[in-house]
């Protein structure tokens, strides 16, 4: 039967359900394979709906049937006399053999029903109907599950599969202090260096840019190289030649660092490498330095790896001085003073103190600098001289005094500080010089 409305004939009732069951049957199987188990699913539930709306329509008509007969036989006791009011809605119209039915139970006799048990019941009545489709419903699914097996995510939960990527390990930070850095091992204990474990091949060998970190003072680069496919190095192998610039191209001046092999007695064997690039230069108030990182051999230079990666620009204390001491007539100027997380610069302008320092070194037990400040104090750690160029870190820049630098974390020092240059650091003076000054807190 296709038509609801069509004279319901006992005698072909049977027929008619099998070949309704068979063309059921076939359009299913034919249009299974077709559709995806989503739109299967949602066919499947409008057909079942289709097919209980019958069962539907003939529950809500008892039900305002009943409420219809109950408001009627409220009025004619509280208000006798008054003929009753017909409902309203619309009902639905039913097959013949469920409206002989109904005539059937009007004629019995229906006792008074009590208002709240009434509602109780209807109540009752529409939560069994919302039990049984939900029961049927449920049913059906696992029917289809079973038969199916698990239906396939929907094409938003494969999207977004596809674009979620699965987090990068952490690469293995050397925080040890074989380095010989103790700035470097305390912003890397501390997790402010920046993990960013990248890798490319170079000439059989494996260079992997593991880590960096960045303030006002320098830029500080832990790479590795693994000769494991490569074989043992060549001489001139064992130095790889490194280039820092901003993504702008102007180049960090530096590349000063330390080179440690883990494994100096088999191959195969990884040099892991610790480089500093200078950052005076930088703005004071940058706050993130976009970097390229260009490692190459010595015998073949002109073939490299680079690296594109970002770094937080850590601020640093910076005082202005320009004080200057005297002493045995040869003035010294305490110009700037810049403390970073990773290391304190202290620029002097003196001529005589650059010449001497060059030709009197700067051994750490030499002691011919020191510094004090908080309780802390530089003797036998050392002070690193280098000569300061008009434009720092620029070789080709006129000399005009002596850098000192301090890899100690001092940043989180306060008070007075005092530095102490002695008289052995030019030669034929007799009388140190001293100086006195604070360095303010990080803006």
């Amino acid at each position: 039967m296709t038509d609801q409305n069509e004279q319901f004939i006992p005698e072909s009732v049977d027929e008619q359900i099998r070949q309704f069951s068979g063309m059921h049957d076939r359009s299913q199987d034919a249009s299974h394979s077709a559709l995806s188990p989503e739109r299967q699913l949602l066919r499947d539930l409008r057909a079942l709906h289709s097919e209980y709306a019958e069962t539907r329509d003939r529950v809500w008509g008892r039900l305002a049937e009943h409420l219809a007969q109950s408001a009627q036989q409220t009025r004619q006791q509280t208000q006798p006399g008054i003929p009753p009011i017909q409902s309203l809605k619309k009902q639905p119209r039913l097959p013949e053999r469920y409206r002989n039915m109904q005539e059937h139970m009007k004629q019995r006799p229906l006792s008074r029903p009590r208002p709240i048990a009434q509602h109780f019941a209807q109540i009752a009545a529409v939560f069994v109907v919302v039990i049984l489709v939900g029961s049927m419903l449920w049913v059906f699914t696992l029917t289809r599950h079973a038969n199916n097996g698990p239906a396939a995510p929907s094409q938003s939960a494969v999207a977004h599969t596809a674009t979620k990527t699965p987090a990068t390990p952490a690469a293995h930070l050397d925080c040890k202090k074989r380095f010989f850095d103790p700035g470097w091992y305390d912003v890397c204990s501390h997790g402010e260096a920046q993990v960013i474990n990248q890798a490319k091949p170079l000439h059989g060998k494996i260079v992997t840019l593991k880590a960096a970190y960045a303030d006002a003072n320098r830029v500080i680069i832990n790479y590795s190289i693994d000769y494991s496919s490569a074989g043992l190095p060549k001489p001139a192998d064992r130095v790889p030649i490194e280039t820092l610039a901003l993504q702008s191209g102007q180049k960090l001046p530096g590349g000063s660092g330390t080179l440690d092999w883990s494994d100096a007695s088999t191959s195969p064997r990884t040099l892991t490498g610790l480089t500093s690039y200078i950052t005076s230069a930088i703005p004071a108030q940058t706050s993130t330095l976009n970097l390229r990182l260009s490692i190459s051999s010595m015998d073949q230079p002109t073939d490299s790896v680079s690296f594109d990666f970002s770094l937080l620009f850590h601020a640093a204390r910076i005082a202005n001085p320009h004080q200057t001491v005297t002493a045995n007539g040869i003035p010294i100027t305490l110009q700037t003073v810049r403390v970073s997380p990773s290391e304190t610069v202290i620029n002097l302008l003196s001529l005589p103190l650059e010449m001497g320092a060059t030709m009197t070194g700067s051994q750490p037990d030499d002691n011919l600098y020191y510094v004090t400040v908080d309780g802390w104090s530089s003797k036998g750690a050392g002070i690193i001289a280098d000569s300061l160029n008009q434009e720092d870190g620029d070789k080709h820049t006129p000399v005009i005094g002596v850098k000192l630098i301090l890899d100690e974390p001092l940043f989180n020092k306060s008070g007075q500080w005092t530095l102490h240059i002695s008289h052995k650091a030019i030669a034929g003076a007799t009388a140190d010089w001293v100086f006195n000054f604070t360095v303010p807190q990080a803006q």
